[in-house]
Protein backbone atom coordinates (compact mmCIF):
# COMPACT_ATOMS: atom_id res chain seq x y z
CA UNK A 1 0.00 0.00 0.00
CA UNK A 2 1.51 3.78 -1.41
CA UNK A 3 0.63 6.88 0.02
CA UNK A 4 1.45 9.83 -2.05
CA UNK A 5 1.73 13.02 -0.58
CA UNK A 6 2.65 15.96 -3.37
CA UNK A 7 4.13 19.34 -1.47
CA UNK A 8 5.98 22.49 -1.89
CA UNK A 9 7.50 22.56 1.61
CA UNK A 10 4.60 23.91 4.00
CA UNK A 11 5.56 23.27 7.78
CA UNK A 12 1.93 20.90 7.94
CA UNK A 13 3.56 18.14 5.73
CA UNK A 14 4.88 16.91 8.97
CA UNK A 15 1.55 15.94 10.18
CA UNK A 16 0.26 14.98 7.35
CA UNK A 17 3.32 12.28 6.86
CA UNK A 18 2.91 11.16 10.50
CA UNK A 19 -0.85 10.73 9.94
CA UNK A 20 -0.03 8.70 7.18
CA UNK A 21 2.92 6.21 8.93
CA UNK A 22 0.29 6.10 11.75
CA UNK A 23 -1.99 4.19 9.80
CA UNK A 24 -3.29 0.49 11.44
CA UNK A 25 -2.88 -0.72 8.06
CA UNK A 26 0.82 -1.87 8.63
CA UNK A 27 2.01 -2.71 5.23
CA UNK A 28 2.60 0.56 4.04
CA UNK A 29 5.34 3.01 2.17
CA UNK A 30 4.85 7.17 2.40
CA UNK A 31 6.17 8.96 -1.12
CA UNK A 32 6.49 12.50 -0.32
CA UNK A 33 6.85 14.23 -4.10
CA UNK A 34 8.34 17.74 -3.56
CA UNK A 35 6.74 20.12 -6.07
CA UNK A 36 10.51 21.67 -6.95
CA UNK A 37 13.65 20.93 -5.39
CA UNK A 38 14.41 19.12 -2.26
CA UNK A 39 15.32 22.42 -0.67
CA UNK A 40 11.72 23.11 -0.27
CA UNK A 41 11.61 20.76 2.71
CA UNK A 42 14.84 21.80 4.29
CA UNK A 43 14.32 22.24 7.95
CA UNK A 44 11.26 20.28 8.55
CA UNK A 45 11.42 17.39 11.09
CA UNK A 46 9.97 14.54 9.13
CA UNK A 47 9.66 11.46 10.58
CA UNK A 48 13.09 8.97 10.89
CA UNK A 49 10.84 6.33 9.39
CA UNK A 50 12.41 3.32 6.81
CA UNK A 51 8.93 3.27 4.98
CA UNK A 52 9.57 7.04 3.95
CA UNK A 53 10.73 8.09 0.69
CA UNK A 54 11.20 11.65 -0.31
CA UNK A 55 11.53 12.39 -4.47
CA UNK A 56 11.56 15.86 -6.01
CA UNK A 57 10.62 16.90 -9.15
CA UNK A 58 13.57 19.19 -9.50
CA UNK A 59 11.38 22.61 -11.01
CA UNK A 60 7.76 23.16 -9.89
CA UNK A 61 5.55 20.77 -12.26
CA UNK A 62 2.00 21.31 -10.42
CA UNK A 63 0.22 19.36 -8.08
CA UNK A 64 -1.19 16.91 -9.90
CA UNK A 65 2.27 16.34 -11.52
CA UNK A 66 4.11 15.94 -8.59
CA UNK A 67 0.93 13.27 -7.63
CA UNK A 68 1.65 11.25 -11.01
CA UNK A 69 5.10 10.98 -10.18
CA UNK A 70 5.04 9.73 -6.77
CA UNK A 71 2.37 7.18 -8.11
CA UNK A 72 5.44 6.17 -10.40
CA UNK A 73 7.80 5.79 -7.84
CA UNK A 74 5.47 3.80 -5.31
CA UNK A 75 5.25 -0.33 -5.32
CA UNK A 76 2.26 -0.60 -3.33
CA UNK A 77 -0.36 -2.53 -5.17
CA UNK A 78 -3.18 -0.22 -3.93
CA UNK A 79 -2.41 3.98 -4.04
CA UNK A 80 -3.93 6.93 -1.85
CA UNK A 81 -3.30 10.24 -2.07
CA UNK A 82 -3.11 12.79 0.45
CA UNK A 83 -2.25 16.50 0.20
CA UNK A 84 0.30 18.26 2.27
CA UNK A 85 -2.08 20.02 4.66
CA UNK A 86 -4.48 17.85 5.20
CA UNK A 87 -4.25 14.29 7.50
CA UNK A 88 -6.23 11.23 7.94
CA UNK A 89 -7.59 9.25 11.00
CA UNK A 90 -5.58 6.08 11.98
CA UNK A 91 -7.89 3.52 10.84
CA UNK A 92 -8.49 5.06 7.19
CA UNK A 93 -6.44 3.00 5.10
CA UNK A 94 -7.63 -0.27 6.77
CA UNK A 95 -11.48 0.73 6.67
CA UNK A 96 -10.98 1.83 2.66
CA UNK A 97 -8.78 -1.79 2.36
CA UNK A 98 -11.53 -3.88 3.58
CA UNK A 99 -14.43 -2.19 1.10
CA UNK A 100 -11.50 -2.63 -1.96
CA UNK A 101 -10.38 -6.00 -1.15
CA UNK A 102 -14.79 -7.03 -1.11
CA UNK A 103 -15.22 -5.60 -4.41
CA UNK A 104 -12.06 -7.10 -5.96
CA UNK A 105 -13.16 -10.34 -4.84
CA UNK A 106 -16.95 -9.81 -5.86
CA UNK A 107 -15.37 -9.69 -9.26
CA UNK A 108 -14.01 -5.64 -9.80
CA UNK A 109 -11.74 -5.21 -12.35
CA UNK A 110 -10.35 -1.73 -10.66
CA UNK A 111 -12.02 0.06 -7.50
CA UNK A 112 -11.78 3.28 -5.98
CA UNK A 113 -12.83 4.09 -2.86
CA UNK A 114 -13.48 6.80 -0.95
CA UNK A 115 -14.70 8.67 2.18
CA UNK A 116 -16.28 11.41 4.06
CA UNK A 117 -14.33 14.49 5.35
CA UNK A 118 -14.03 16.85 8.16
CA UNK A 119 -13.53 20.05 7.19
CA UNK A 120 -11.87 22.24 9.97
CA UNK A 121 -10.90 26.11 10.79
CA UNK A 122 -6.91 26.28 11.33
CA UNK A 123 -7.35 26.39 14.83
CA UNK A 124 -9.04 22.83 14.89
CA UNK A 125 -12.99 24.08 14.75
CA UNK A 126 -15.01 21.66 13.13
CA UNK A 127 -17.27 23.64 10.02
CA UNK A 128 -18.60 20.67 8.23
CA UNK A 129 -18.69 16.64 7.56
CA UNK A 130 -18.61 16.48 3.66
CA UNK A 131 -20.30 15.23 1.55
CA UNK A 132 -23.01 15.08 3.04
CA UNK A 133 -25.08 12.75 0.41
CA UNK A 134 -22.29 9.97 -0.72
CA UNK A 135 -22.48 9.16 -4.51
CA UNK A 136 -24.72 5.88 -4.92
CA UNK A 137 -23.22 2.66 -6.89
CA UNK A 138 -23.16 3.27 -9.95
CA UNK A 139 -24.19 6.77 -10.18
CA UNK A 140 -22.87 8.95 -12.89
CA UNK A 141 -19.95 11.21 -11.31
CA UNK A 142 -20.63 13.87 -13.63
CA UNK A 143 -24.53 13.76 -12.05
CA UNK A 144 -23.34 13.47 -8.43
CA UNK A 145 -20.69 16.37 -8.63
CA UNK A 146 -22.81 18.67 -10.86
CA UNK A 147 -26.48 18.42 -10.49
CA UNK A 148 -28.01 20.97 -8.18
CA UNK A 149 -31.07 19.14 -6.52
CA UNK A 150 -32.02 21.86 -4.04
CA UNK A 151 -31.12 25.71 -3.49
CA UNK A 152 -29.00 25.32 -0.18
CA UNK A 153 -25.81 23.37 -0.89
CA UNK A 154 -26.05 19.89 -1.58
CA UNK A 155 -22.25 19.00 -0.18
CA UNK A 156 -21.68 16.80 -2.79
CA UNK A 157 -18.05 16.37 -3.33
CA UNK A 158 -14.53 14.52 -4.47
CA UNK A 159 -11.77 15.27 -3.44
CA UNK A 160 -7.92 13.50 -3.38
CA UNK A 161 -7.23 13.34 0.64
CA UNK A 162 -10.41 10.37 0.40
CA UNK A 163 -8.95 8.29 -2.22
CA UNK A 164 -7.40 4.94 -2.58
CA UNK A 165 -7.44 3.26 -5.80
CA UNK A 166 -5.64 -0.17 -7.44
CA UNK A 167 -2.56 0.24 -9.03
CA UNK A 168 -3.85 -1.26 -12.00
CA UNK A 169 -6.53 1.83 -12.34
CA UNK A 170 -3.87 4.55 -11.97
CA UNK A 171 -1.71 2.62 -14.81
CA UNK A 172 -5.27 2.63 -16.69
CA UNK A 173 -6.00 6.05 -16.16
CA UNK A 174 -2.98 8.02 -15.31
CA UNK A 175 -3.27 10.76 -13.22
CA UNK A 176 -1.96 13.47 -15.99
CA UNK A 177 -0.39 16.72 -15.93
CA UNK A 178 -1.62 19.60 -13.90
CA UNK A 179 -4.16 21.71 -14.42
CA UNK A 180 -4.83 25.40 -13.65
CA UNK A 181 -7.97 24.28 -11.44
CA UNK A 182 -10.26 21.37 -11.02
CA UNK A 183 -7.88 18.37 -11.03
CA UNK A 184 -9.35 15.93 -8.44
CA UNK A 185 -12.82 16.25 -10.94
CA UNK A 186 -10.80 15.94 -14.25
CA UNK A 187 -9.15 12.36 -13.03
CA UNK A 188 -12.04 10.84 -11.07
CA UNK A 189 -14.56 11.45 -14.17
CA UNK A 190 -11.56 9.66 -16.56
CA UNK A 191 -12.10 6.92 -13.99
CA UNK A 192 -15.51 7.25 -14.15
CA UNK A 193 -15.83 7.22 -17.89
CA UNK A 194 -13.14 3.84 -18.58
CA UNK A 195 -15.16 1.67 -17.43
CA UNK A 196 -14.49 -1.66 -15.50
CA UNK A 197 -13.75 0.39 -12.01
CA UNK A 198 -16.22 0.01 -9.39
CA UNK A 199 -16.32 3.34 -7.38
CA UNK A 200 -17.50 3.19 -3.97
CA UNK A 201 -17.53 4.83 -0.34
CA UNK A 202 -16.78 4.11 3.06
CA UNK A 203 -19.48 6.26 5.23
CA UNK A 204 -17.28 6.99 7.75
CA UNK A 205 -15.46 9.92 8.11
CA UNK A 206 -11.44 9.13 7.92
CA UNK A 207 -9.57 12.66 6.85
CA UNK A 208 -9.41 15.70 8.21
CA UNK A 209 -8.98 18.88 6.00
CA UNK A 210 -8.30 22.56 6.60
CA UNK A 211 -10.18 25.13 5.47
CA UNK A 212 -9.00 28.57 3.88
CA UNK A 213 -5.59 27.29 2.96
CA UNK A 214 -3.34 29.92 2.04
CA UNK A 215 -1.79 29.45 -0.96
CA UNK A 216 -3.85 26.06 -1.92
CA UNK A 217 -4.78 26.03 -5.19
CA UNK A 218 -8.22 26.56 -4.27
CA UNK A 219 -7.80 29.86 -2.73
CA UNK A 220 -6.49 31.07 -6.16
CA UNK A 221 -8.70 29.85 -8.42
CA UNK A 222 -10.19 32.36 -11.04
CA UNK A 223 -13.64 31.75 -12.53
CA UNK A 224 -12.07 31.87 -16.36
CA UNK A 225 -10.05 28.74 -15.70
CA UNK A 226 -13.24 26.98 -14.01
CA UNK A 227 -15.28 27.84 -17.24
CA UNK A 228 -12.18 26.74 -19.52
CA UNK A 229 -12.21 23.73 -17.77
CA UNK A 230 -15.93 23.00 -17.62
CA UNK A 231 -16.03 23.87 -21.51
CA UNK A 232 -13.53 21.56 -22.87
CA UNK A 233 -15.79 18.62 -20.89
CA UNK A 234 -18.90 19.64 -22.80
CA UNK A 235 -18.55 16.48 -24.60
CA UNK A 236 -19.13 14.10 -21.91
CA UNK A 237 -21.48 16.64 -20.25
CA UNK A 238 -25.55 16.74 -20.64
CA UNK A 239 -26.60 20.34 -20.69
CA UNK A 240 -28.02 20.04 -17.28
CA UNK A 241 -24.56 19.34 -15.82
CA UNK A 242 -23.12 21.87 -18.09
CA UNK A 243 -25.30 24.92 -17.06
CA UNK A 244 -25.65 23.61 -13.40
CA UNK A 245 -21.72 23.36 -13.13
CA UNK A 246 -20.83 27.05 -14.36
CA UNK A 247 -23.82 28.38 -12.21
CA UNK A 248 -22.62 26.34 -9.23
CA UNK A 249 -19.07 26.41 -9.81
CA UNK A 250 -17.63 29.14 -12.05
CA UNK A 251 -20.41 31.59 -10.73
CA UNK A 252 -18.98 31.75 -7.55
CA UNK A 253 -15.52 32.42 -8.04
CA UNK A 254 -16.47 35.08 -10.12
CA UNK A 255 -18.64 36.98 -7.15
CA UNK A 256 -15.70 36.02 -5.29
CA UNK A 257 -13.31 38.42 -7.28
CA UNK A 258 -16.27 41.02 -7.53
CA UNK A 259 -16.36 40.75 -11.43
CA UNK A 260 -19.60 41.45 -12.22
CA UNK A 261 -19.26 41.45 -15.67
CA UNK A 262 -17.98 38.02 -15.46
CA UNK A 263 -21.19 36.64 -13.47
CA UNK A 264 -23.20 38.14 -16.45
CA UNK A 265 -21.06 36.24 -19.32
CA UNK A 266 -21.44 33.12 -17.19
CA UNK A 267 -25.27 33.28 -17.08
CA UNK A 268 -25.34 33.79 -20.55
CA UNK A 269 -22.67 30.44 -21.18
CA UNK A 270 -25.34 28.47 -18.70
CA UNK A 271 -28.28 30.00 -20.70
CA UNK A 272 -26.93 29.35 -24.36
CA UNK A 273 -24.96 26.21 -24.07
CA UNK A 274 -26.90 24.51 -21.34
CA UNK A 275 -29.98 23.83 -19.58
CA UNK A 276 -29.91 25.10 -15.97
CA UNK A 277 -32.08 23.49 -13.40
CA UNK A 278 -34.15 25.39 -10.92
CA UNK A 279 -32.12 24.94 -7.76
CA UNK A 280 -29.07 25.99 -10.08
CA UNK A 281 -30.47 29.60 -10.93
CA UNK A 282 -32.09 29.87 -7.26
CA UNK A 283 -28.63 29.20 -5.61
CA UNK A 284 -26.97 31.71 -7.85
CA UNK A 285 -29.62 34.29 -7.72
CA UNK A 286 -29.11 34.12 -3.93
CA UNK A 287 -25.65 34.36 -3.54
CA UNK A 288 -25.68 37.28 -5.83
CA UNK A 289 -28.47 39.41 -3.70
CA UNK A 290 -26.09 38.16 -0.60
CA UNK A 291 -23.08 39.12 -2.07
CA UNK A 292 -24.75 42.50 -3.31
CA UNK A 293 -26.47 43.88 -0.24
CA UNK A 294 -23.03 43.10 1.72
CA UNK A 295 -20.90 45.30 -0.69
CA UNK A 296 -22.78 48.93 0.75
CA UNK A 297 -21.91 47.96 4.22
CA UNK A 298 -17.85 47.20 3.53
CA UNK A 299 -18.17 50.17 1.49
CA UNK A 300 -19.36 52.19 4.54
CA UNK A 301 -16.41 50.17 6.69
CA UNK A 302 -13.61 51.35 4.72
CA UNK A 303 -14.78 54.63 4.81
CA UNK A 304 -15.68 55.04 8.71
CA UNK A 305 -12.01 53.41 8.99
CA UNK A 306 -10.19 56.33 6.73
Amino acid sequence: MSVVIPTIGRPSLVAAVRSALAQSWEDIEVIVSIDGDHTLVDGLELPSDRRLRVIASGERVGCQAARAAGVAASSGAFVSLLDDDDVWLPNKVKTQMRLALAHLGSGARHVLVGCRMAWVRPGGHLVRVSPRRLPALGEPLAEYLFVRHQVRPDQTGIGAPMLLFDRGLAERVPLGESRAIHNDWNWVLEVDRSGEVTIDFCPEVLARCTQNRRGSLSSSASWSASLEWFTSQTKHLTPRQFADAVLCHSAPLAIKQNDWEAVGRLFVVALRRGRPGFPALAFIGLLCVRALLRMPISGVARRSET
